[in-house]
């Protein structure tokens, strides 16, 4: 299909779209799931799996056994499923009779039933949230595909069949969707449920979203309540976050990853832990998870107010190409490619974006290039292989001096030092995998980072170089300066899942660890007014950082109406700091002005520019939240949790036990949601 699209860009922009998409195909969804009660009598358990026929108008119009347990536990299962209510399977929007496979599990007589029946993880039981309870409105699987798909990871972003989803192909391929007899056999198979922490975890799904055109991954960060974002920095320059009124800097103090791999920058001159997202291509964005706190074991380094958490994925498959124009001079290219046949994680895409800007000294360019490849690990598990490349250029204002505005010596958008702006360069793989093991799921990740950063700024107003005691002569040369960067990040993390049942409940406990290893070069040198041109070192390391951490997450439900979730982390960190310069300065008379790292002290005996410093660092952190079932569709939530930054190794002294930056957060809300039809409605009240 060919479309051509108009959009407002700036004071004007035109928007044309070519794009070979494809139908969407959305599986039933569960909303009534009266559980089913093992027969009376039965001293051994058993699965039962059903083939289940939903029609267009969400009812159970068939149900038929597939995989017998046992006649007793075959009728029970048919009794039970035959009562459940579904979201009808839909089509571009219209609902279609769906055929799905669902498995159930019993347990013997005298332990409490499984809720729903569903299965989950590698056969594990799981439950399907009904109105009221904790988990109510929680992203859940549409159905868990039986045969060689039972127990195979099932989540949130659960994938449809056939040629839209890549998954094992839908049959029969309806002719008429929604009329008698037109009945689509649908499969699904998704990754791990995202379990909620709290009143402030905000799990967006992009869906529809995706047709708004988007500037960059920061808009959809927006979508999260209680944050605001600013740059002052350039096009190029990673934005300012204001998390509920919590200034987290340029990322500093929350915790930033696309695919489970880290954005934070060890030891970046600019800031230490900062995040710049603009590499990332808004429209490969399925699904964004902003935890606002420090609640989830998983959180670590830099997750002092919260974390941010992309997911990658296109469900329009295609391919698209498009190319968009807007004011100052906005020119934007896109070209992507997500096969059809193929999952939702394989994709290809490219974007090249170039700007005037709206005033002086702010012109920019940048090119991004991402791929990934979703496939099959035997008949239940998962793997990605991501890849991804980013380069930019881009010019800065800067700020200005009142006076000089005020007087009209300078415009308003205009600059103190044209010289101001930067580059960067960025380039990641990453292998993860997911698959089912015995009683529970193993998941594991491997990623590594190339990153090259340079800031030219000046935020002072050429007030602060001035003449002192014991320098030669010289006029104002301003005090702007250039921190250059480049680091090589590699790490891996991992986690092993298990579901058991206790309390007649379905309960869950991960085991997993994270470590992450980094060596970086921060350069801070002062430079001349209007030049680029170095004249003072004012900091140059190196250094290479080790964090290793362990954690253990839990998901217990010792009451119906009661879940808790959460456990603890420890975090370790290694510090090998190289000083290059330890010793700059002027020491002695006669020297050329501001020699950088002189050979001699200040009484004239030798001495070497660079100074070696190790430390350790440690953190131990505890983070918890429970979940209160309450009538009318009401969930209470209260959490608490211990967040923690690294040390910058700009600070670190010899054998030095570094202290972490930590912080304490509480607090307790009030959450309503509940299905009207194909509306979820949904409100908080956090405190």
């Amino acid at each position: 299909m060919t479309n051509l699209r108009v959009f407002t860009m700036g004071a004007a922009a035109v928007w044309l779209s070519f794009a070979a998409l494809a139908q969407e195909v959305v599986p039933p969804q569960p909303i009534e799931t009266p559980a089913a009660t093992a027969p009376t009598g039965a001293t051994t358990g058993a699965i039962v799996g059903l083939l289940v026929t939903v029609g267009p108008d969400g009812a159970v119009q068939d149900a038929s056994v597939d995989v017998s347990g046992g006649a007793a536990f075959d009728a029970a299962a048919l009794d039970a499923v035959r009562k459940w209510k579904f979201r009808p399977a839909l089509r571009n929007g219209v609902p279609f009779a769906a055929r799905v496979r669902i498995p159930f599990r019993f347990v013997p007589e005298g332990t409490a039933p499984i809720p729903g029946g569903l299965v989950g993880t590698a056969g594990a039981p799981a439950t399907v949230p009904g109105p009221g309870s904790p988990d109510a409105g929680a992203p859940t699987p549409s159905a868990v595909a039986g045969g060689a798909d039972a127990g195979a990871p099932a989540g949130p972003a659960a994938e449809v069949a056939g040629a839209d989803g890549g998954m094992p192909v839908e049959r029969p391929t309806p002719t008429a969707a929604g009329q008698a007899g037109d009945i689509g056999e649908v499969s699904v198979r998704g990754r791990q449920r995202k379990v909620e922490r709290g009143g402030s975890d905000f799990q967006i799904d992009v869906g529809q979203l995706a047709i708004i055109p988007r500037k960059n991954a920061e808009d959809l960060l927006n979508l999260a309540p209680g944050i605001f974002i600013a740059n002052e920095g350039g096009e190029g320059h990673a934005g300012q976050v204001f998390l509920r009124g919590f200034n987290a800097g340029t990322g500093e103090a929350i915790e930033f990853t696309v695919n489970g791999v880290p954005i934070n920058e060890v030891d970046n001159p600019d800031a230490h832990g900062y995040a710049d997202t603009h590499f990332i291509i808004p429209e490969l964005i399925r699904d964004l998870q902003v935890i606002e706190g420090p609640f989830d074991p998983h959180q670590g380094d830099f997750a002092i107010a919260g974390s941010a958490r992309y997911e990658l994925g296109v469900r329009d498959r295609g391919m698209r190409a498009e190319a968009s124009f807007g004011s100052y001079g906005t020119r934007r290219l896109l070209g992507l490619w997500a096969p059809k046949g193929q999952r939702e994680g394989t994709f290809g895409a490219f974007e090249y974006q170039t700007t005037d800007g709206f005033g002086i000294s702010r012109a920019a360019s940048h090119a991004t290039g991402m791929a990934q490849y979703e496939g099959e690990l035997g008949p239940r598990g998962l793997y990605r292989i991501l890849a991804g490349m980013y380069a930019t250029h881009y010019r800065s204002a800067g700020v200005l001096r009142k006076d000089q505005v005020d007087s009209g010596q300078l415009d308003f958008y205009g600059t103190e030092d044209a010289s101001q702006g930067g580059d960067a360069q960025r380039y990641m793989a990453s292998f993860d995998l997911e698959s089912p093991v015995g009683d529970g799921v193993v998941t594991a990740q491997t990623f590594l980072i190339y990153r090259s950063l340079r800031i030219d700024e000046n935020f002072t107003g050429f007030l602060l170089d001035v003449q002192r005691r014991g320098q030669s002569l010289h006029d104002q040369r301003g005090d702007a300066v250039q921190k250059d960067y480049w680091a090589i990040t590699a790490g891996t993390r991992g986690g092993y899942r298990v579901h058991f049942n206790w309390f007649g409940r379905d309960q869950a406990v991960e085991l997993g660890l994270y470590g992450r290893y980094d060596h970086t070069v921060p350069t801070l040198q002062r430079v001349r007014f209007g030049t680029q041109t170095p004249y003072l070192i004012d900091q140059m390391l190196q250094t290479d950082i080790v964090n290793v951490a362990g954690y253990l997450d839990a998901e217990i439900k010792p009451l119906p109406f009661l879940t808790l979730r959460g456990g603890v982390r420890q975090d370790v960190w290694y510090y090998n700091v190289v000083d290059l310069c330890a010793t700059n300065g002027n020491y002695q008379t006669g020297q050329p002005l501001n020699v950088n790292c002189p050979p001699y002290d200040a009484s004239g005996q030798p001495q070497e520019p660079t100074r070696r410093q190790t430390a350790t660092g440690d953190l131990f952190a505890p983070k918890v939240t429970a979940l209160v079932a309450l009538p009318y569709d009401l969930t209470f939530t209260a959490s608490y949790g211990l967040g923690g930054q690294s040390l910058d190794a700009r600070y670190i002294s010899q054998e030095q036990k570094a202290p972490v930056v930590p912080l304490r957060a509480a607090e307790a809300g009030l959450l309503y949601r509940h299905p009207f039809g194909s509306v979820d409605l949904s409100g908080r009240v956090v405190g």
